[in-house]
């Protein structure tokens, strides 16, 4: 287990909020295969946002040329989305956003009591939004009522017998979870965010050899699914991956909202060593859970640190 853990933390390059990402893929990318080059053919490049790689592309060439070579047959890049949509299985429909609205519609019509007379449209929308964070998160909902009623309480720091308005969420958020599950599964179709997880589990079960080396910097932030997959992915070797933060940046009383977060709870999500961390410098600052003052934060910083240090760049 200290072996992986090692091997994982080697591949995973915690960035400088100021340092540009695109740099450090090329600079690493150049390292890992320079006995290949000029070809690359064999690497792939997951990006969040493909408006990146036109850059990208750039600065591989770029620092080839400084490495003597003038050309490049340059990696494939893609989004870590369209790369997965590799793994479609073939014997799964997926529904439409509208059709899947449409039927969570019909469940609320046939459950109308549990709701008054609120807006079917608005209330389809907010449930949606909620079940994908459910089915994202990997958190199911029993088939008991009062187990899952339960269980909301405990969320919500209840320990004595839920408020009568908790119960009829629970058994408003229960009821149609199930109707609208229980369809899907009769029409025999899957939504967009279930066929999301199948294609993450079957990207992390294929053999490392039927697949090309993997840089990626994801899209933030992630869903407990993804952080697995992430984790899964490093351990395995077929990976390597950047991300802006440091995690060590983010104390335990510290808000969720703290821009370490996302880094910080995806190292304790993957037990990956905390040795690995980037210092930082205006983000303690800034964020530090002290009871000192901002303005007085603020000016000690700017004892130290008298010039600004972000580079803007093009």
């Amino acid at each position: 287990m200290l072996n992986q853990q090692n091997h994982s933390t080697e591949r995973l390059h915690l960035l400088h909020w100021s340092d540009d990402p695109l740099e450090a893929i090329a600079r690493t990318l150049l390292q890992d295969h320079r006995e290949s080059l000029p070809r690359l053919e064999h690497v792939t490049v997951l990006l969040p946002e493909m408006s990146a790689a036109v850059r990208l592309r750039q600065l591989l060439l770029q620092q080839a040329a400084q490495l003597g070579y003038p050309a490049l047959l340059g990696p494939q890049i893609q989004s870590w989305h369209s790369w997965l949509n590799r793994y479609d299985l073939d014997n799964l429909t997926v529904v439409s956003d509208y059709r899947r609205e449409l039927i969570l519609l019909g469940a609320l019509r046939q459950h109308g009591g549990l709701f008054g007379e609120g807006n079917l449209w608005a209330l389809a929308d907010s449930l949606l939004t909620l079940f994908d964070e459910l089915t994202l998160n990997q958190v199911g909902l029993p088939r008991d009522l009062s187990e899952f009623t339960r269980r909301l309480a405990s969320g919500y720091g209840l320990d004595q017998q839920p408020l009568e308005a908790l119960d009829r969420e629970a058994q408003l958020v229960h009821t149609l979870w199930h109707a609208w599950h229980d369809e899907l599964h009769e029409r025999g179709l899957v939504d967009r965010n279930t066929r999301h997880l199948l294609q993450l589990a079957a990207s992390a079960e294929a053999p490392r050899q039927s697949r090309h080396p993997l840089y990626l910097l994801p899209p933030l932030p992630h869903c407990n699914a993804e952080r697995e997959w992430l984790g899964r992915m490093l351990q395995g070797g077929g990976l390597t991956l950047f991300l802006h933060g440091n995690i060590n940046g983010r104390s335990e009383s510290a808000p969720r909202y703290h821009p370490e977060a996302p880094c910080a709870s995806f190292s304790i999500h993957c037990r990956l060593s905390r040795a690995t961390a980037a210092p930082t410098t205006i983000t303690a600052a800034c964020w530090t859970a002290s009871t000192t003052p901002a303005r007085e934060r603020s000016c000690r910083y700017g004892n130290v640190q008298h010039a600004s240090p972000p580079t803007f760049r093009q």
